[in-house]
């Protein structure tokens, strides 16, 4: 054999020497770069082959030389497909996201979000072995996909143990999350704790979300089904500050609340509350006004911020007769809505479900008060309707003093206070005001409804999205005017004993039985 038939042989073994060295995390020996002993293994295999073909063409003849030539051109243009394709599934990534809630897929907020970055945006993954943890890598590539502002970064705390002090990085794994000067640290590899510190990180002005307390309202401190436990960890999650006032103790709404919720009070609000809070929204301010069906006692006082505002409280509660809350395991007083007019608010919930219980229709007026432009945002289906009847005696039928479906249970207001000549705003105009004019506008949330929100509904399909899309719009944060991502669920099936027999029997005896028999039957057949 000639020295020539080694260098083959010698390149592939630089590669693999070479490949070992890189994953096993050593430097290699003498300054030497890992990237010239990849060019040296492949010159040398490259001049080993290219040694050996006037051999082979004196060994081959030239019948069968043509055919290995055409074999050789094939196999060429299939890697050079094959490498096209690759080189162009590269360049433009293209993923289809079966899952069922699209947990492999970043949210519609999120990338809202990443989008909306004025700043160079970094992402450090700090972990042992940090560049082989599948999972957080593809959830980070998701973020730099999203984003040409999004930087990625994997450290190694054995390897480089100097990059993680200067991260202050003392738990593992950590996601170091830094805009600009500065930085949060998300100890879980999840998107919404990464979502989180990104919108902590660029928000410089604190809004706080003042609820109303003192008549009976929903309490964000009860963690029972009836309170709003939920509703304070979502906006929180979403950077919002959460406080309660008392209206007739500050004697006007105060100045720090950048809105104000109303959460179904149980009494009437006095005169005086009702007051503070017209004039707020006269202002300029903000609020998001729930008012539960009557049940014992009407409520003029609070009844009368809507009218005043260009929406009439019905004095009814909404009756699903579809049938579709069935399929929830629901009843006729939790209507199920599907059908929701364009608005800001909405638009992103085409599709999906939101339900509603023991409901009151809120009627945009016709006209509408000077200033103020009304727009419905949630609308029953066409089988529901409007019981009159309020005490809700059996049984329950549709009546001529009822009215027929379907219903608005939710409206988004808009007040301006014009100036003299000037025209009353469009409705296209009031859902997406230029900036400086949403500064000055008053903005009302109106729902018949106070436990769509609540603990016990809050997480029933797209409540918490249309629950905390009004919030962002009255927040003015469009940002956060979307589909947030979803914790994933976790899926179990849960067999019986009997069940568990079944699948053993069939698994360990039926199935590998059956190929035996198979098996033994075209055996003897051929033997025969």
């Amino acid at each position: 054999m000639r020295p020539t038939d080694f260098l083959s042989v010698l390149g592939f073994m630089v590669l693999f020497g070479n490949a070992w060295f890189e994953r096993a995390g050593l430097a290699l020996p003498g300054g030497v770069k890992a990237a010239w002993l990849t060019w040296a293994g492949l010159g040398l295999i490259a001049i080993g082959i290219a040694a050996r073909i006037p051999t082979a063409v004196r060994s081959l003849g030239t019948r069968r030389l043509k055919y290995g030539s055409n074999s050789l051109v094939y196999v060429i243009l299939v890697a050079a497909i094959l490498g096209g394709v690759n080189w162009m599934a590269n360049r433009y990534p293209k993923r289809l996201d079966v899952s069922k809630e699209q947990r492999f897929s970043l949210s519609e907020q999120t990338r809202k979000i990443l989008g909306g970055l004025n700043g160079d945006l970094s992402l450090t993954y700090v972990q042992r072995n940090a560049a082989s943890v599948t999972t957080a890598k593809d959830l980070l590539r998701e973020f730099q996909a999203a984003s040409p502002r999004v930087r990625i970064e994997y450290v190694d705390p054995m390897k480089a143990p100097g990059r993680t002090r200067a991260l202050e990085v003392t738990q593992l794994p950590t996601i170091v999350v830094a805009l600009g000067d500065r930085r949060e640290k998300v100890l879980l590899d999840n998107e919404q704790d990464i979502t989180n510190a990104i919108l902590k990180l660029s928000r410089n002005v604190k809004k706080t979300i003042c609820f109303a307390s003192g008549e009976g309202e929903r309490d964000f401190d009860d963690p029972s089904e009836r309170g709003y436990s939920g509703v304070q960890k979502a906006m929180t999650k979403s950077q919002y500050e959460v406080k309660k006032v008392v209206l007739l103790q500050q004697q006007r709404v105060p100045e720090d609340c950048t809105m104000l919720v109303v959460a179904g009070p149980e009494k009437d609000l006095l005169p005086e509350a009702a007051g503070y809070v017209k004039a707020f929204v006269r202002a300029g301010g903000k609020a998001m006004l729930l008012a539960d069906p009557i049940e014992k006692t009407k409520s003029p006082n609070y009844e009368s911020i809507f009218t005043e505002f260009g929406v009439t409280p019905g004095a009814d509660v909404i009756v699903d007769a579809s049938g579709v809350g069935q399929l929830f395991g629901t009843g006729p007083f939790m209507p199920i809505i599907t059908d929701y007019p364009y608005h800001e608010v909405s638009k992103d919930l085409k599709g999906t479900m939101t339900a509603f219980d023991m409901a009151r229709s809120m009627t945009p007026a016709t006209p509408a008060p000077d200033g103020v432009v009304v727009q419905e945002l949630a609308k029953t289906l066409a089988q529901s309707w409007g019981e009159s009847d309020t005490s809700l005696k059996e049984p329950i039928e549709f009546s001529d003093n009822d009215r027929r479906g379907p219903l608005n249970l939710a409206a988004a207001i808009t007040v301006r206070t014009p100036s003299a000549g000037a025209e009353p705003p469009s409705a296209e105009d009031a859902a997406n005001p230029p900036p400086d004019d949403a500064k000055k506008e008053g903005r009302i949330i109106a729902v018949g409804d106070s436990n769509f929100g609540s603990n016990a509904l809050l997480t029933f399909q797209a409540n918490q999205d249309l629950f905390m899309n009004m919030i962002a719009w009255l927040a003015q944060d469009s940002d956060l005017i979307s589909i947030r991502p979803k914790d994933p669920d976790v899926h179990r099936l849960n067999l019986t004993v009997a069940e568990q027999r079944n699948l053993l029997i069939f698994s360990l005896l039926l199935l590998p039985g059956f190929f035996i028999i198979w098996g033994i039957t075209n055996w003897w057949r051929r033997r025969s």
